[in-house]
């Protein structure tokens, strides 16, 4: 007896969960179409804007029309939802169940949702992306770059369907680019970088800022990587401390990131 008792109940919650897991796919699916997408968590790659060093004007106009849209259309969010009373095992084992695409439109559903999904920091979340990734893309195999967090790999390997700059959709003109995390035209990834003897003279950027950030070769550095580098630089009083932290990192990646390129380029 004890027995059918201990079964009926794994029954009963099987079912109970399979219900709330179609719920959640239900309801990613209605919203994939009309939700706001989130902004990418950012990494521990320089992508702060505080300062305004070296952005040429273009680029801050049209940052901060896009901030505004995104905040007003921000404001009309549900501010949670009753998925979130479910305890976190059962959420996170829920979760995992689904595709990244499903888990990127739930992350729009409310503002909670897209906190708990969104956070680069959480090992819970992080732990459900990476195993949607391996269920559901397990051609990906390799781990994300250092300093790149699950939701931005998977973004670039799949989610990513046009510019993240503009609306171009023509796969033609459209690149992955690992040593900046972006997938971009060339048009637009052209007004975000600069040659390194440009940064140099017109910018007055040091020589040590540079050496720590990744670069295109001769066509140059994305800015808003030097930009938060140089804040960093200027700021630190341990100039060689910090130079040694932030160089060891970024041969890491320039290694890993060149093997995963070549990788799905296959």
């Amino acid at each position: 007896m004890y027995f059918l008792n201990r079964l009926h109940l794994g029954f009963l919650v099987n079912k109970k969960l399979s219900a709330i897991y179609s719920l959640l796919s239900s309801l990613a699916t209605m919203t994939v179409r009309t939700a706001v997408s989130p902004p990418l968590p950012s990494s521990n790659v320089h992508t702060s804007t505080k300062a305004n060093l070296i952005k040429p004007k273009t680029y801050i106009s049209e940052s901060n029309n896009l901030n505004i849209t995104y905040l007003q259309k921000l404001l009309s969010f549900p501010q949670t939802s009753p998925i979130l009373s479910l305890p976190d095992e059962i959420l996170t084992e829920i979760c995992e169940k689904l595709p990244p695409e499903d888990l990127y439109a739930l992350s729009t559903v409310c503002r909670s949702l897209r906190s708990f999904l969104w956070s680069s920091s959480s090992t819970v979340t992080q732990q459900i992306w990476r195993n949607s990734r391996k269920t559901f893309y397990p051609q990906y195999k390799s781990p994300p770059l250092k300093d790149m967090s699950e939701q931005q790999y998977i973004f670039l390997v799949v989610l990513a369907k046009k510019c993240q700059f503009c609306e171009e959709m023509d796969k033609k003109k459209l690149k992955k680019y690992w040593e900046f995390q972006v997938y971009s035209c060339e048009k637009c990834l052209d007004r975000r970088i600069a040659s390194h003897k440009a940064l140099l003279k017109n910018n007055m950027i040091h020589e040590d800022v540079l050496s720590t950030c990744l670069s295109l070769g001769d066509q140059g550095y994305f800015m808003s990587h030097v930009q938060m580098a140089q804040i960093d630089y200027l700021q630190c009083q341990d100039k060689f401390s910090w130079m040694s932290f932030m160089l060891n990192p970024y041969w890491h990646m320039r290694k890993s990131g060149f093997q995963i390129d070549e990788e799905r380029e296959k």
